[in-house]
């Protein structure tokens, strides 16, 4: 095991300062080594496009870990910064909708992942939900027109670094698609996604708050600033709900995506 200084640290993922400039991001054993060389894969493509992520470098193993050694960039991250200073939610939140936009506007060729197959698949995987409803669900799904544009597949303010520019992290989740679909996941992690541990009430409704803002301002500038349609994003949030609930997320995210999915179903019949 290299002898190195522990600096941050995700559900799958702990971050190592490493050298000449770089870090590591080594993988916990729930992160199979599939997914990390996916990550990477996705990292030097979206790197080659020109978006402002950390420079991948290459893969290594440390101590029967995987990892991907990556460009330091000193940051923290956008949602620590709206923590520290909750008056800065409303430029970050037009920074969050600007980041995701660039993103949207580069081909998705390069990735091996479709994001329409894979919401159908997790779709089919999702518990809490009967055979018919998963097949009304999949129905809206297969209305939807196919593009092949670049995806996160996981954009939320945790996954953007803010330092000397904004970074974007995290692409492990990276795929082919529609981007009104990764707009409608966004939505639903800023709408439903459970609050960190630990927190107290008064936390939680601050937090609250500070979310249900940044949603409004997210939506109103990515609409200004692509050529998406409400109407667009709006049909994806019904397959994205049920996807979700095929991810190890808490038991009370579960239950408020399964209320609203109740309730879109009822409007599909």
């Amino acid at each position: 095991m290299l002898n190195l200084e522990h600096i941050a640290q995700g559900r799958t993922s702990d971050i190592f300062k490493y050298e000449d400039g770089k870090v590591l991001k080594l993988f916990k054993p729930v992160a199979t080594p599939g997914s990390v060389e996916n990550e990477y894969n996705n990292s030097r493509y979206v790197y080659s496009l020109g978006l402002p992520i950390p420079r991948p470098f290459e893969l290594i193993e440390n101590n029967n870990r995987v990892g991907i050694v990556f460009q330091y960039v000193p940051s923290l991250t956008m949602l620590k910064i709206i923590g520290k200073k909750p008056w800065t939610i409303y430029n970050n939140s037009i920074e969050l909708a600007r980041l995701h936009s660039n993103i949207h506007k580069k081909s998705g060729e390069g990735l091996t992942r479709n994001l329409k197959e894979e919401v159908r698949y997790s779709i089919y995987e999702a518990p809490l939900l009967s055979e018919n409803e998963k097949q009304i669900i999949v129905r809206q799904l297969n209305t939807i027109e196919e593009t092949n544009k670049l995806c996160h597949g996981d954009f939320h303010p945790d996954n953007i670094l803010l330092g000397n520019k904004s970074w974007i992290i995290d692409w492990m989740n990276g795929m082919a698609g529609d981007p009104a679909g990764d707009v409608a996941r966004t939505i639903l992690l800023l709408s439903i996604g459970t609050m960190p541990e630990g927190m107290s009430k008064q936390e939680k409704l601050i937090s609250g708050v500070l979310r249900s803002i940044m949603k409004r301002v997210y939506i109103r500038k990515y609409l200004e600033l692509s050529s998406l349609r409400f109407s667009q994003v709006e049909q994806w949030i019904l397959p994205m709900a049920a996807a979700r609930l095929a991810e190890a997320i808490p038991v009370e995210e579960k239950g408020n995506l399964l209320k609203l999915i109740k309730s879109r179903i009822v409007k599909c019949q």
